[in-house]
Order: structure tokens, then sequence, then C-alpha cells
């Protein structure tokens, strides 16, 4: 004798769980978008701040990328080989931020430190979009 079962519902909250999915990861993708960009901002603010205008221009837009679902943002100068004659800029913002104690022939730079001022300026607004973010998916699993 074989025994039947019906099961309803499942189908609803299969979909249910799906919409959940994509919500957590509009959500994630939107909370890494916000903290580059606050991160992006913050860097270019101490670059100006310790006079380096031009290359503060010439510092690129953040990058997203994701993984698989795991998110990561890309923020600053991409690293580059190094060529003594000319610099890119990945280096002369390395430079400026650790400076250059054992350079002689063209005289010692100063430290900076402008990228870990940026970090401690950035962190608190990072974190405050990070949870704005991760409210609005829980605001929308609860509907």
């Amino acid at each position: 004798m074989a025994i039947k079962l019906k099961l309803e519902g499942f189908d609803d909250l299969l979909k249910q769980i799906e919409e959940a999915a994509g919500s957590a990861d509009r959500g994630a993708e939107a909370a890494v978008n916000a903290s580059a960009q606050i991160m992006d901002n913050a860097l270019r603010e101490e670059l100006k701040a310790v006079g380096e205008n031009d290359l503060a221009r010439r510092m690129p837009k953040p990058t997203v990328t994701n993984d698989g679902g795991n998110y990561s943002a890309s923020v600053g100068f991409p690293s580059a080989p190094y060529n003594p004659r000319k610099p890119a800029d990945y280096f002369k913002a390395i430079f400026l931020n650790y400076g250059t104690p054992n350079r002689s022939k063209h005289g010692k730079e100063a430290a900076r430190g402008y990228i870990a001022k940026a970090k401690k300026k950035a962190r608190p607004k990072i974190k405050k979009a990070q949870k704005e973010a991760l409210e609005k998916v829980i605001e929308r699993l609860k509907k």
C-alpha cells in the first residue's frame, strides 16, 4: 500500500526565498557601492588637504566587483610597474603617504599619512551606510 502526500504552499515559499535572496544581493551591492564612494571622497579630500589637487583629480573612480556573491571594492590608484624615470600615480601616492626617508639624491619627503586619516574619517560613515542598507534588506524581508 502506497502513501500519497500532497504538499501545498511550497511554491509560494520558494518564491519568497528567491525574492529574499535577490533583495539581500541588491542590498549588499548597494552597501559596497556606498562604502566605496565614501572612501573615495575621503581619500580625495585628504589628498587635497596635503596639497595634491592634481593627484586627487587623476585618481580613478572606485570599482566594485562581484565574485559569486562576494562583493569587493577597489578605491584609489591601481598598482603599476615601477619606472624610476616616470613613476605612476600609484607610486606618487605611496611616496606621499609613507614618505621617502632613505632617498638622498632628490631630497627626502616627509610622510603625510593621509591614507590612515581618510580611513579614520570614512569608517563611521561607512558603518552607517552599511547599517542602513542592511536595515532596508530586513525591512523588505518583513513584507
